[in-house]
């Protein structure tokens, strides 16, 4: 879990340090372009209801 959440942090970093960069704008562009093609985003119904179940046990 330590890693992924690494991998994440520093992807989200190096999306901002290198979002005013023209190279890496246009190669997001690109890559938008296929984004917008693939299906909407849902919510991981399991995952909520892990966090509910933690949330409600004592001492949280």
């Amino acid at each position: 879990m330590a890693n992924l959440m690494r991998g994440i942090v520093n992807r989200l970093f190096t999306f901002h340090m290198k979002s005013d960069d023209p190279g890496f704008r246009e190669d997001l562009d690109r890559w938008m372009a296929i984004a917008g093609k693939w299906d909407d985003p849902v919510l991981d119904q399991a995952f909520l209801d892990a966090v509910a179940s933690l949330k409600s046990r004592p001492n949280n």
